[in-house]
């Protein structure tokens, strides 16, 4: 779809998704259906070890050929201060739509919202974006290796 049709790749898994979720509740019955949840589950599960596995292959390897990335002071320094400022905007973003989350969602109280300033993005979809990163840096002329790195 997104070297075809020019559309969003990720929409496109999206809207597939939902269609084949529509259709398998009425195509499986019963045992099937319950067997071809533990089949998805197992897939889920080690697609999620193969992209932590190759994380932290290309991590090593990035860190291992760029070793004075991770020892200068400011990077540490912009690192702290990019997670402060990621927290801020999910608290900010938390706050102002915490009445709609309240009144309108699932009963939101303040103990989730907490939940959900200090969350974030974390596990196999933020590892792919950080690899994708990684990989565009390496070609890319404005993002520098070790920007890539980092």
């Amino acid at each position: 779809a997104q070297e075809g049709a020019d559309v969003s790749g990720v929409l496109t898994v999206m809207t597939l998704g939902m269609f084949y979720a529509a259709v398998a509740k009425t195509a499986f019955k019963g045992e099937t259906q319950q067997s071809l949840h533990h089949f998805w589950e197992m897939v889920a599960y080690i697609a999620n070890t193969l992209i932590f596995i190759l994380s932290g292959v290309v991590i090593a390897e990035g860190v291992l050929s760029h070793g004075d990335v991770l020892t200068r002071g400011s990077s540490w320094a912009y690192l702290i201060l990019l997670y402060v400022l990621v927290q801020a905007s999910r608290l900010i973003v938390v706050s102002v739509l915490f009445p709609l989350l309240r009144y309108f969602g699932y009963g939101l109280d303040w103990k989730e919202a907490t939940i959900l300033t200090w969350s974030g993005l974390r596990g196999a979809v933020a590892l792919s974006l950080s690899l994708s990163v990684k990989r565009s840096s390496d070609s890319s002329t404005s993002l520098s290796s070790d920007t890539g790195t980092l």
